[in-house]
């Protein structure tokens, strides 16, 4: 930032002390009441959100409170298990007019089970840095957000324990897979996550890996494919993958069957600008028994897919 657009001193915004309040699923029902044992027994959490300004710019830290209510999705959880309490707190700073470019960012997600003072250490906590923040997916996942504008990437979480799922840098879709009566166990979600520069996983730094389909439930990774290219080019590599631009899910129906056998396919699609005669070209893998077909994939040539575990 040019100097003479910076104020001397540090303007402070006093700390404001916010009573705890809930959000997202309202004030706890009385089954939730029946967790917490003997009387009820109240509690207050003061925390601060603030915002003050010097040599390196904005620095801004935003707290707030959200109270999640868990679907059973017919596990039969006790009420204990199906109520969480969530405390997210956003920090950046940075000199930047722009406040979706900041130097430095971290969005934090804290979970204490309902009843417990949020005084005291919670469940789980997860931070991630560079991050704008974090959402909550039909009431299971802990979806959080890495980088701004141009580029970014996704982790994904149990919202009930904070255990890690996976990541993908695109953003995650998720379906209804066709398993008779429909219930939130149905629900599958899928990401596609490009490898790091260094990723921490020896295998995926291969020279021909372009990256890993993930296809999973609320509760777990039902299967990992790994995408693989006959060209070893990193340049190469990265005009095959790094124009995908999105996941989708494509429902076929046979004809006459009145909705019966429906096939799913999950489609990914990139833009291959060197491409003369189409810059959109498109990957499918089609679902068959909950279970991602890899036999029956369809790949641009030199492309390959096959199971693989972490």
């Amino acid at each position: 930032m040019d100097e003479s657009h910076r104020r001397s001193g540090t303007a402070v915004l006093a700390p404001a002390m916010l009573l705890l309040f809930f959000t997202g699923s309202g004030w706890p029902s009385a089954a939730a009441q029946k967790c917490i044992e003997g009387p009820s027994r109240p509690f207050a959490a003061d925390s601060s959100s603030k915002v003050s300004y010097g040599p390196k710019g904005f620095e801004i830290t935003n707290v707030r409170y959200s109270y999640e209510n868990i679907p059973d999705r017919g596990r039969l959880l006790s009420c204990c298990d199906r109520y969480v309490l969530l405390r997210h707190t956003n920090w950046r700073i940075g000199d930047d007019p722009d406040p979706s470019l900041p130097d430095k960012a971290t969005a934090t997600v804290e979970a204490w089970p309902i009843g417990v003072d949020p005084n005291t250490k919670p469940l789980y906590a997860i931070k991630a840095d560079f991050s704008p923040g974090a959402k909550i997916v039909d009431g299971v996942l802990l979806v959080f957000q890495h980088g701004f504008r141009d580029y970014s990437d996704w982790s994904v979480y149990r919202l009930e324990d904070g255990r890690y799922l996976f990541k993908t840098s695109v953003e995650m879709f998720n379906f209804r897979v066709l398993s008779g009566a429909p219930s939130m166990a149905d629900e599958r979600y899928v990401g596609f996550e490009l490898p790091d520069e260094n990723p921490p996983d020896p295998r995926l730094r291969e020279p021909h890996v372009a990256g890993v389909l993930t296809y999973a439930s609320a509760d777990h990774v039902i299967r990992e494919a790994l995408l693989t290219s006959d060209d070893p080019d990193p340049v190469s590599k990265l005009d095959l993958v790094a124009g995908l631009q999105s996941l989708s899910m494509i429902e076929t129906l046979r004809p006459g069957n009145k909705g019966k056998d429906a096939f799913q396919t999950i489609r990914l699609d990139f833009d291959m600008e060197e491409d003369v005669h189409s810059k959109r070209r498109h990957m499918l893998v089609p679902i068959k028994g909950d279970d991602l077909d890899l036999a029956h994939a369809k790949l641009p040539p030199g492309v390959h897919i096959t199971k693989w575990a972490r």
